[in-house]
């Protein structure tokens, strides 16, 4: 039936469901952000050790007197390997270069050269994000408690006119309405004392509701 259609309500989004979505479409943003950063720092790290790797001789056999212990295993590996001519990168598998490159890179590298840099980085870049998501969470909450604090108000009140029904945006208390218009006089009684409704309040919307119904009934007839 027409009257109880609420299709024509406004979908319009609340400034809670924008805000809502914006505190999203942030923290996807910061994740993001967050990859990037990463995947750049994980290139830098990459090419250090990488030029490390490379700044070692790998074409002459271990100097004599060599204390370095874990230069003494890579060469030692290389000679398992049957590698007693110069080392040709391109003749090992990628373990065995995996191996020798962090091997080596892990003794010869300051600890954690990197680590100022990146974690300036991420702080800054975390920062940002929080000054930018806290007042948006802040006017969450705020709106949050002002809607509960609508809704709390509008279940004791009751449409006054067709209009204001299909404006309620709240399907469950759309229902409720629609409930008690189609109910019989004995349950629309329970439901007034229930919701604290008054006859002056729901007696403008009867009135449309069976006006309504009535000139549904002439044009069937």
């Amino acid at each position: 039936m027409e009257f109880l259609d609420a299709s024509n309500a406004a979908d319009k989004p609340t400034e809670l469901e924008i805000v809502t979505q914006r505190i999203n479409e942030l923290r996807k943003q910061h994740l993001d952000d967050l990859d990037r950063l990463y995947e750049s720092q994980a290139q830098d790290y990459l090419q250090e050790a990488m030029d490390k790797y490379l700044s070692k001789d790998d074409s002459q056999f271990l100097v004599k007197g060599e204390n370095n212990l874990t230069a003494k295993l890579s060469y030692a590996k290389l000679d398992v390997r049957g590698l007693s001519k110069p080392l040709l990168v391109s003749s090992l598998s990628l373990n065995s270069l995996v191996i020798i490159l962090q091997s080596l890179y892990e003794e010869t590298r300051m600890p954690h050269s990197f680590a100022p840099e990146w974690d300036d980085a991420v702080d800054r870049l975390r920062v940002a994000y929080l000054k930018q998501l806290l007042p948006l969470q802040k006017r969450r909450a705020e709106l949050e408690s002002l809607a509960e604090g609508t809704r709390r108000q509008k279940e004791a009140q009751f449409p006054g006119s067709p209009e204001e029904y299909r404006a309620i945006r709240n399907k469950d208390v759309q229902m409720r309405i629609a409930r008690f218009l189609t109910a019989d006089n004995r349950k629309q009684e329970s439901m007034m004392n229930q919701f604290g409704w008054a006859w002056r309040q729901v007696q403008p919307l009867k009135n449309e509701y069976q006006s309504d119904v009535s000139s549904c009934c002439c044009c069937i007839g």
